[in-house]
């Protein structure tokens, strides 16, 4: 649930304020610093490559910096939309009536296609069974 939050939190603030030049480097910079390159439990690493990749930003040439100000501008952020909190419950069923359906997947049609194969067992063994047969059929 926090990390939907989070990732819910961020693409509201991208919407708002676009991306930063800090998050433009962090962008074309990840590969060079990998978590292999770094010692120590999972979260130490983390740490650790947030700290050699914040120093390295920092210590970016100015004319670098401004290439990278320049480029995150320009860098296309999610168009902004009526926050639905906002939108009153007639309002949100007129959008929701208004907005295309969603083309189905392979996967959904799939499901679709032998749910009737698995009716017989019990409601937690049915996905399980469908998930091997979807494997096997990805194989193919």
């Amino acid at each position: 649930m926090l990390a939907r939050t989070q990732k819910t939190l961020m693409a509201a603030t991208r919407r708002l304020h676009g991306i930063s030049p800090f998050g433009m480097f962090l962008k074309q910079e990840a590969k060079k610093f990998p978590f292999s390159n770094f010692s120590g439990t999972a979260r130490e690493r983390v740490g650790q490559r947030a700290k050699a990749m914040a120093a390295a930003y920092k210590a970016l040439p100015r004319a670098q910096l401004q290439k990278l100000k320049a480029a995150a501008a320009k860098a296309k952020t999610p168009p902004r939309r009526k926050a639905l909190k906002n939108m009153t419950r007639a309002e949100r069923r007129e959008r929701r009536a208004n907005l295309p359906p969603r083309k189905p997947t392979k996967y959904n049609l799939f499901i679709k296609k032998n749910f009737s194969k698995v009716k017989d067992l019990p409601q937690l063994k049915r996905l399980k069974k469908l998930a091997e047969m979807w494997k096997a059929a990805q194989k193919k």
